[in-house]
């Protein structure tokens, strides 16, 4: 079973030039997103769809929402049922995961690289955890996640680990209602 840690509570302070930076990385994320979602992003005002301001109790939602469709994740990892682990990430073919052998574009291929990197070797996958997941709202349907992600070696007493690192998510929520990586940046 995965542990799902509320994360830090410190915020990065940043200021001048980096601040600006990450605000403007933020709204052309959020801005994309609500276009998506059927937003205006031309000129005038965004419909209501592409309010960049959530309420605390839409946030803590959403958080809700998200952390379950990683933990719907992790239970599929660890029963070795790869599609199911898939159905956490779009669709769309703009899907980008960015990890140790660089950007793959669109969900076949992310399909491919966890395949042959996790699924097809030799002996049982390694079990996954999530855990100091921190879930940030950017609008009502997108939010950006962090957190860590560890691989245990099945069968042994202490499970040593056998790979840990970070991630970064950006998930938006679909036509569907479900929530679903667009981007995975993992190291």
């Amino acid at each position: 079973m995965a542990s799902f840690a509320a994360g830090s509570k410190r915020r990065a302070r940043t200021s001048g030039r980096a601040g600006r930076f990450v605000a403007s990385v933020v709204l052309v994320v959020a801005t994309g997103a609500c276009a998506s979602a059927g937003g205006s992003t031309s000129g005038g005002a965004m419909g209501a769809d592409a309010a960049l301001v959530v309420s605390a109790a839409d946030s803590a939602s959403i958080a809700s929402d998200v952390t379950a469709m990683l933990r719907a994740q992790v239970q599929a990892w660890n029963r070795g049922d790869l599609e199911a682990f898939l159905a956490g990430y779009t669709d769309d073919p703009t899907l980008a995961f960015v990890g140790e052998s660089g950007v793959v574009r669109g969900k076949a291929a992310v399909r491919e690289s966890y395949r042959t990197g996790y699924f097809e070797v030799e002996g049982e996958p390694d079990d996954l955890e999530f855990d100091r997941l921190e879930v940030r709202p950017l609008g009502p349907r997108v939010a950006l996640v962090h957190g860590r992600w560890t691989l245990y070696q099945p069968g042994f007493e202490n499970q040593p680990v056998s790979g840990q690192g970070r991630f970064t998510l950006v998930v938006q929520k679909e036509d569907d209602g479900e929530w679903r990586i667009m981007h995975d940046h993992s190291s």
